[in-house]
Formats: C-alpha cells, structure tokens, sequence
C-alpha cells in the first residue's frame, strides 16, 4: 500500500537546489536493515508520479512509499544548498 509522507522546508530559501533533477532524495530503511527504498519526491497530481521539475524552492515536499512489511522503519532525506563564494 502506498503510503504518503510530507516533508516540510522550514527556513529553506532561494539558494536550495535540485540535485540529480530531484528537490530530495529520500532514503528509508527498517530496523533490521533488510529493507531499503529510495524515493523521490512527487507533483500533487491525483497519480503522485514523481517530479524532476525545476522551479521555486519549495516549501514542502511530498513523496509516496510502500513500506513491505510492519516495523520501524528510518528516513534520511537529502537536497542540495549552493554556497557562493
């Protein structure tokens, strides 16, 4: 079953890039470390494909996953952030 997860921005600004054509990449893993996933995140379309569309920073992003059996389970989410010299 797909499962949404929204990931708000706070203090996220104009600087904040997309990084291989994503706003994030997202890692989840269960405790035993047996299960992994890699998510993107997704448009707000009744499909919730996944979005590799440039813009604004955004001040949220939503992903979908499915997570293969009951558990705990860990998220890391990564973006990227130019810093001009």
């Amino acid at each position: 079953m797909d499962i949404p997860i929204k990931l708000k921005l706070e203090g996220a600004d104009e600087k904040l890039e997309p990084y291989l054509g994503a706003w994030a990449h997202v890692i989840i893993v269960n405790q035993g470390l047996s299960s992994f996933a890699h998510a993107h995140p997704a448009d707000n379309t009744p499909a919730m494909v996944h979005s590799h569309v440039l813009g604004p920073t955004p001040s949220e992003i939503n992903i979908v996953t499915s997570f293969p059996k009951p558990g705990l389970y860990k998220l890391w989410a990564h973006s990227s952030n130019r810093v001009k010299s």
